[in-house]
C-alpha cells in the first residue's frame, strides 16, 4: 500500500511541477503551478464519485446466496475467518470466459462477482485462491486507489464527461416538467430515456393556467443548459487533444499502479492460503480457457478489466500495449508465484 500510495504522489508532483513551469515561463510565481492540480483534483475526485456507474460487465448479474452456490460460500466463508473481514456479497455475472472481480459501490456492501464458467472450471483449492485474490483487493481498498489515481491523470476527461452526465439527467427532469405541460419533448441521451417518459408520464398533470409559465421557464433552462452541454463537449474533445501531451505519462502510470495492485493481490492470495503454485494453475487454467473464446465475444468488455482478476479483453499483446495493460502478464504471474512457492519451500537458516 505505501508504494501504491507513493506512485499516486509521484503522478501529483510531476503535474505540480509541470504546471509550475509553465507558470514560470508565463512570468507568474512558481507556486502558483500546484493550485490548478489540487483544484482540479479535489474537483475530479468528487465528480469521479457523484458519478462513479457500475462496470457494465456486471449490471445484470444475480445475487448467490448460499443454496445456489454453496462451495464458493463455504470458500469465501472459510477465508473471511481466516481474515476476520467482513464477508462480501457473491455474485454471478453472465460472461463467456472464467473470471471474477471484487467491487465496492460508493453507497454498499462490497460484493465479489463471478462466472459460471469460473466456477465450472476450478475446484476447491483453485476457487479458494482465486477468492483470496478478490478479498485481499477488498481489504487493500484497491479500487479507492485507483479511482484517485485516474481522478489525477483524467481530469481533463472526468470534468467534462461528468457536466454531459449531469446535463442529460437534468434534460430528463426538464423533459418530465414538460410532459406534465403537456409537450412531447424528448430527451437527450440514450432511446430508452424516452420510453421511461411514456410509461411514467404518459398524461398532463399540470392545470391548464400554470402551464405557459412553467414551460417559460422550463425552456429558458433547457436552451441553458443547452449552452453548458455544449462547451462540455467542446472541452471533452480539447482534452482528449491536449491529453495526447499532457496526460500519456500520467494514465502510464495509473496503469503502472494498476498491475502492481494486481501483483500485490497475487501475493497477498499466495501467503493467505500458503499455496502459490495453486493460484498460478487456477490463473494458467483460466487464461488457457480464455484464449479459447472468439475475440468477437470479448470485444464489448473492458469497463471491469481494472477490477478483474484477468481482463475481460484477453491479455494485451506485445509492445506498446503492454504499456497500458492493466494486468502484468501472465507468465510473469505465474513466475512470480512460482518464486514465492521456492520460497516458502526452503528450509529457515539456523
Amino acid at each position: 500500500m505505501v508504494s501504491a500510495w507513493l506512485l499516486v504522489l509521484a503522478i501529483v508532483v510531476f503535474y505540480a511541477v509541470l504546471c509550475s513551469v509553465a507558470a514560470v515561463l508565463l512570468s507568474l510565481p512558481w507556486w502558483w503551478g500546484p493550485v490548478p492540480i489540487l483544484v482540479t483534483v479535489v474537483a475530479a475526485e468528487a465528480c469521479v464519485l457523484a458519478f462513479q456507474e457500475e462496470p457494465k460487465e456486471i449490471r445484470d448479474s444475480a445475487l448467490l446466496d448460499p443454496d445456489d452456490a454453496p462451495r464458493l460460500h463455504a470458500v469465501v466463508d472459510r477465508l473471511c475467518a481466516l481474515t476476520g473481514q467482513d464477508k462480501p456479497e457473491l455474485w454471478l455475472i453472465d460472461h463467456p470466459m472464467p473470471n471474477s472481480l471484487a467491487y465496492a459501490p460508493p453507497d454498499g456492501r462490497n460484493a465479489v462477482y463471478v462466472t459460471i464458467e469460473l466456477l465450472e472450471l476450478l475446484d476447491n483449492r483453485h476457487l479458494e485462491a482465486v477468492m483470496a485474490h478478490e478479498l485481499a483487493h477488498l481489504v487493500h481498498h484497491d479500487q479507492k486507489v485507483l479511482v484517485f489515481a485516474k481522478a489525477i491523470t483524467g481530469w481533463m476527461r472526468y470534468l467534462p464527461s461528468g457536466v454531459l452526465k449531469l446535463g442529460i439527467r437534468c434534460d430528463w427532469h426538464l423533459c418530465v416538467l414538460a410532459r406534465k405541460c403537456g409537450r412531447q419533448w424528448p430527451p437527450s441521451g440514450e432511446p430508452h430515456l424516452r420510453d421511461e417518459l411514456d410509461t411514467l408520464h404518459p398524461e398532463p398533470t399540470v392545470p391548464v393556467l400554470l402551464r405557459l409559465p412553467v414551460m417559460a421557464v422550463v425552456g429558458t433552462a433547457r436552451t441553458l443548459l443547452g449552452f453548458v452541454v455544449l462547451a462540455a463537449l467542446v472541452a471533452l474533445v480539447a482534452s482528449f487533444v491536449l491529453g495526447l501531451v499532457t496526460l500519456v505519462p500520467g494514465v502510464a502510470a495509473t496503469a503502472m499502479l494498476t498491475r502492481r495492485r494486481e501483483a500485490a493481490a497475487d501475493r497477498a492470495a499466495a501467503e493467505l492460503t500458503r499455496a502459490p503454485t495453486v493460484l498460478a494453475s487456477a490463473l494458467v487454467s483460466m487464461g488457457d480457457r480464455s484464449s479459447a473464446i472468439p475475440s468477437r465475444d470479448l470485444r464489448a468488455s473492458s469497463g471491469a478489466s481494472a477490477l478483474a482478476i484477468l481482463p475481460f479483453r484477453g491479455e494485451a499483446g506485445s509492445g506498446m500495449a503492454r504499456l497500458w495493460s492493466t494486468h502484468p502478464p501472465l507468465k510473469r504471474r505465474v513466475a512470480h508465484l512460482q518464486e514465492l512457492s521456492r520460497h516458502h519451500s526452503r528450509p529457515p537458516e539456523p
